[in-house]
């Protein structure tokens, strides 16, 4: 279904980026608001709500964890951290139900 792009269903995440753009999870959508614009454009969409958000100003990199699939996805790249991979024995090598996202300036 495609998004109605003036009335959100359900935002779960928002993220403003430097020059005043608003990043908004959005259904299973991420959207894109420009500063004095009502209407939405989307960015992509994803099999899961994005529930956090995250603009890298360095890249232009924008990061979305998607909770119930345990991921973070990356935009443009549509490259994913994934909920495993990282080898041990640890409980805490894995990604389970991300409910956050941060960056750094490095």
């Amino acid at each position: 279904a495609v998004p109605n792009t003036t009335t959100l269903t359900g935002p779960t995440g928002l993220f403003m980026i430097n020059n005043g753009t608003i990043l908004v999870g959005d259904g299973n959508s991420l959207l894109s608001f420009i500063p004095g614009n009502r209407r939405a454009s989307t960015i992509t969409t994803y099999g899961s709500w994005p529930s956090y958000i995250y603009a890298d100003a360095t890249t232009s990199f924008i990061y979305a964890t998607i909770t119930l699939s345990s991921i973070v996805r990356i935009w443009p790249t549509n490259a994913t951290i994934q909920p495993s991979g990282v080898t041990g024995t640890c409980v805490l090598h894995q990604l389970y139900q991300p409910t956050g996202i941060v960056g750094d300036s490095l």
